[in-house]
């Protein structure tokens, strides 16, 4: 079997797979689950930020056409993959356009911030987690002035409290998360 055989038998188990499973209730989240995948091994590293299987769920009559007018080729010697790959390459448009939307609003809300504010998501982001005491030595600022700039974040929803007291620690909400991955460029599940 020569490469393109082998890459077109792939496509059409994926494609057939993948359909079969959308289309049975209960087992699209096969085929979410293996095009989140495929995605993210290819290095779309924004796909868990922002959700496919809405902007799918909106277009579902395109969907379910463009569907079926593939599946009515695939097993003939010319498939015609132009239906569903239109559909697919538009869905992820609007899917990052959606996320590039949400990044946008995200930065409005950081500019409107104080800057002792910015600064701590800025270091949260840096840092992966950080505690009050390790704010106070990257800043210098009062204790008291941090506790309320970060009950404030929190409030807002630009960071998490985990725990309480001492041993309490804050990190960056998801959002927050994708403003960072997208700004350094970075690919999911990398160190920092």
């Amino acid at each position: 079997m020569s490469r393109m055989e082998h890459h077109d038998k792939y496509n059409e188990q994926v494609f057939t797979g993948s359909a079969r499973a959308s289309c049975t209730d209960g087992f699209g989240w096969r085929s979410r689950i293996l095009t989140t995948l495929l995605l993210l091994r290819a290095g779309y590293a924004y796909v868990p930020y922002s959700s496919l299987e809405s902007v799918i769920e909106q277009s579902k009559e395109a969907y379910y056409l463009a569907l079926r007018q593939t599946q009515g080729t695939i097993r003939t010697d010319a498939p015609d993959w132009g239906p569903w790959l239109e559909f697919f390459l538009n869905a992820l448009q609007r899917q990052m356009h959606r996320l590039r939307q949400k990044v946008e609003r995200e930065k409005l809300m950081m500019g409107a911030l104080p800057e002792l504010s910015a600064r701590l998501i800025d270091l949260v982001r840096d840092q992966g987690r950080m505690t009050i005491g390790e704010a106070e030595k990257l800043t210098q600022a009062n204790r008291n002035t941090l506790k309320q700039h970060f009950r404030s974040l929190v409030a807002d929803g630009h960071l998490v409290l985990n725990g309480a007291g001492r041993g309490a620690w804050y990190c960056c909400n998801q959002v927050e998360m994708s403003v960072a991955l997208q700004s350094r460029n970075v690919p999911l599940g990398a160190k920092r």
